[in-house]
């Protein structure tokens, strides 16, 4: 009797520490452009395992219709894509929402590049292929900056 007293005491900790935790984490709502089906399903497939929903399109005037008319915490876009590129995005998104931060992905990788992205306003640019926990971790402190504000 003892023992089930016990063991149910430890259920409803670990499920309160499970709630808890829950109720702690971040989950932010991010729009992911690339015009590689492969990446999205990558990319869909790490944000939602860690929480986070996710909008992923392959780039061009739904993009562009979807920055302008929704709400975002956050955007992860290739660099190269037709027939709107990241830089596009990129600029679109900072005039649309100034505060949302903005992490780019590129195959072709320069650090001129990535110091442009910066002075546009870019939280990150990462080299495809990029390390998943590294994007892990560029996402969660993307996130968290947009919350402390």
């Amino acid at each position: 009797m003892l023992l089930l007293r016990i063991r149910r005491l430890c259920i409803l900790r670990l499920t309160e520490e499970k709630n808890r935790l829950w109720e702690d984490h971040t989950m932010a709502r991010v729009l992911a452009l690339d015009d590689e089906s492969t990446i999205l399903v990558v990319l869909s497939a790490l944000l939602k395992a860690d929480g986070h929903e996710v909008v992923t399109l392959a780039g061009g005037n739904e993009a562009v219709e979807a920055i302008e008319t929704q709400e975002f915490d956050l955007l992860i876009s290739d660099v190269r894509m037709d027939p709107i590129d990241g830089f596009q995005f990129l600029k679109l998104a900072k005039k649309v929402h100034p505060e949302m931060p903005v992490i780019m992905i590129t195959a072709y990788y320069s650090l001129e590049k990535a110091k442009e992205m910066t002075r546009m306003g870019a939280f990150a640019c990462l080299k495809k292929p990029f390390d998943l926990p590294q994007l892990q971790d560029v996402v969660g402190r993307a996130v968290n900056k947009t919350e402390s504000k």
